[in-house]
């Protein structure tokens, strides 16, 4: 009747009086406001459950413990060289991961950012998603980043304690890496700097603990071969 359909008595007056095209052509307004407010309505519910789902996986978040010795237990080739080829699953991750993208300007500032760190949140960055496949020697390092089966990225890196430049996550950064006790140091220095450290536990997972006067955060790799 016309308290469900929300119409006035004049509105049902004024529709009697239309010709055939011009209900036609209402009707259609009709339709695609609805289509327009049915889509709005959806994305608002699904943006909704993205924050609680980020929210949540972020609050479950373990706290950054630095691991004080890396241990480098499992195919260390030399004292100051470990070889870390493989391929590699994200099992967990430490710290505030939020602080970092905000740091390093994943997604860039305002919304697009926001709503870009709140899905890798919802998908708690990628653990059980990421893989990396690793080729290297002792001085140099080819990665490849597969999330979800599908490549993101490939990345290559010389170790050897010289500047380069290098594309990675998106972005032209200058950085270099060396060898410090069998743990592969690298120095970030722009467009923003911090340290990352990348050694292997005693039950021979990989851990990359990564720090500035920002953040500090930790990721931790299971073989997965």
């Amino acid at each position: 009747g016309p308290l469900i359909l929300g119409l006035t008595a004049a509105d049902c007056v004024e529709d009697a009086m239309l010709t055939d095209d011009e209900r036609s052509r209402q009707g259609r307004r009709s339709i695609a406001a609805l289509a327009v407010r049915s889509v709005a309505v959806a994305t608002f519910i699904t943006v909704a459950a993205l924050v609680s789902s980020a929210g949540a996986n972020r609050s479950a978040a373990k706290p950054f413990k630095p691991v004080a010795e890396p241990h480098n237990t499992r195919r260390a080739l030399s004292p100051s060289y470990t070889d870390f080829s493989g391929t590699w699953k994200l099992t967990s991750t430490e710290g505030d991961m939020d602080a970092m993208l905000q740091f390093l300007n994943v997604g860039g500032g305002g919304w697009p950012g926001w709503s870009l760190r709140q899905a890798l949140a919802a998908v708690n960055y990628g653990v059980g998603l990421e893989r990396r496949i690793i080729n290297m020697t002792r001085d140099h390092v080819d990665t490849e980043v597969i999330v979800g089966g599908i490549l993101h990225e490939a990345v290559s890196n010389d170790i050897d304690g010289k500047l380069h430049t290098i594309s990675a996550a998106g972005m032209t950064v200058t950085a270099w890496a060396e060898w410090i006790n069998g743990t592969l140091v690298s120095h970030q220095v722009a467009p923003v700097q911090f340290l990352a450290r990348q050694f292997l536990l005693p039950d021979g997972r990989m851990r990359t603990e990564s720090t500035s006067s920002s953040f500090a955060v930790a990721v931790v790799y299971t073989r997965d071969e």
